[in-house]
């Protein structure tokens, strides 16, 4: 177990296959999809307790297709149609009989975006490092910012490295695409947690990354929200529908 992290007693990992994304049911005029609040201030606010959810960051370098694995996870048409926001998105993902609620963070990767950055780390439970399977960049000069950055601000909280766009390994116009073996390395020489990959565009992987992310976490024990606590937040007991 991590340092300041506590032990749910109904933590055990358990077979991560069997979670499950809570979609909302069809309804006429709207996509299907988790639930999405848009705001923090909205998502934090009366309801149940803030120790209760996964936290969830998703890091990566800019154009790498984090937003757009995001967004294929919550169910958004593609192309994506709306425009990028570092907001926290609320879902219900299932888990061993039941549901852990997430809170996901698409985080900028400009500089400028540190401080915000940092706040988003404070008592995270779990980091998704994504990059671009095609090799525009190497892997080192994708990941070694981030892994730098996350062990000077959360440098003991747990990582998954996410390769993205794995559409394109059926591509044989591409030369220079980040392997498999490649990542699986990097994954053991840098003590990651697991090394998956998903395509956004074929709807691929994606629901199993959260999946993973959620066991991981409620298998090593939730973080203690202490700060959000001490500041009275709650996270809602249900959700009341749509994006806010």
């Amino acid at each position: 177990m991590f340092p300041g992290r506590k032990r749910m007693t109904s933590g055990a990992m358990g077979d991560i296959s069997e979670a499950k994304v809570m979609k909302l049911g069809p309804q006429e005029g709207k996509e299907s999809g988790p639930k999405v609040f848009r705001s923090k201030a909205k998502i934090l606010k009366s309801g149940a307790p803030v120790d209760s959810y996964v936290h969830i960051v998703v890091v990566g370098s800019s154009k790498c297709g984090k937003t757009c694995l995001i967004k294929s996870f919550k169910g958004e048409p593609w192309p994506p149609t709306s425009n990028y926001r570092s907001t926290p998105c609320l879902a219900d993902v299932r888990f061993l009989g039941g549901s852990k609620k997430s809170m996901i963070w698409d985080m900028d990767a400009r500089p400028d975006f540190l401080e915000a950055r940092r706040e988003a780390y404070e008592e995270t439970d779990i980091i998704l490092l994504c990059f671009d399977i095609r090799g525009e960049s190497t892997l080192s000069e994708q990941t070694e910012q981030w892994l730098q950055e996350i062990k000077t601000h959360r440098p003991h909280t747990p990582i998954m490295l996410v390769g993205l766009k794995q559409e394109t390994r059926y591509d044989r116009s591409l030369q220079g695409q980040i392997t498999e073996v490649e990542a699986n390395q990097l994954k053991i020489d840098r003590g990651l947690e697991a090394y998956m990959e998903a395509s956004a565009f074929h709807r691929s992987g994606v629901v199993e990354i959260f999946e993973a992310a959620v066991g991981i976490t409620v298998g090593n024990g939730l973080c203690n929200k202490v700060m959000w606590r001490d500041r009275g937040f709650r996270l809602p007991l249900a959700f009341t529908g749509g994006f806010l």
